[in-house]
């Protein structure tokens, strides 16, 4: 340490400043590296499980829609309101399969497949009934269509 004793101070301090200076560079590429981790576990979890659940999500509330507007129809009496429901009910449609396909495009484990395919089948079972409530409905069949709704919706 008699080697220590000999600098000049002006150099202790200059080692003491470069030895920090290391230090400081150390530390914060180890928070750079841990936050771009970070960052990219993140993004991995918005886009595996809080876009899909979005999806579903705005799935339920189309859905949600067509029963109200099923409800709707079967109480409407005028024709113009009637068109004007069954055209929304066409985008609901609509919008309930791009929301499908849109979920097929997410990444999916072999369960969320199964359930997806399950989903699917009953979406087309379920548009079938409520078309034949809908033409109920419409087909001045509004007691039949009601029991329908209360048998198959509610």
């Amino acid at each position: 340490m008699r080697w220590m004793r000999d600098l000049k101070t002006a150099t202790k301090i200059l080692g003491l400043v470069g030895i920090l200076v290391a230090l400081m560079i150390l530390v914060s590429w180890t928070g750079y590296s841990y936050n771009t981790r970070s960052a990219a576990s993140l993004s991995a979890m918005y886009r595996d499980n809080l876009v899909p659940l979005r999806l579903v999500e705005e799935f339920r509330t189309s859905q949600n829609e067509v029963e109200a507007l099923l409800f709707h129809l079967i109480l409407e009496t005028e024709e113009k309101e009637i068109a004007d429901i069954r055209s929304r009910l066409s985008v609901l449609s609509q919008t309930t399969d791009d929301l499908l396909e849109k979920f097929t495009k997410t990444d999916l484990d072999e369960e969320e497949q199964e359930l997806l395919k399950k989903l699917s089948l009953d979406v087309i079972n379920y548009r079938r009934a409520w078309k034949f409530m809908a033409e109920l409905a419409t087909g001045g069949r509004k007691e039949e269509a009601f029991k329908q709704f209360k048998q198959n919706v509610r």
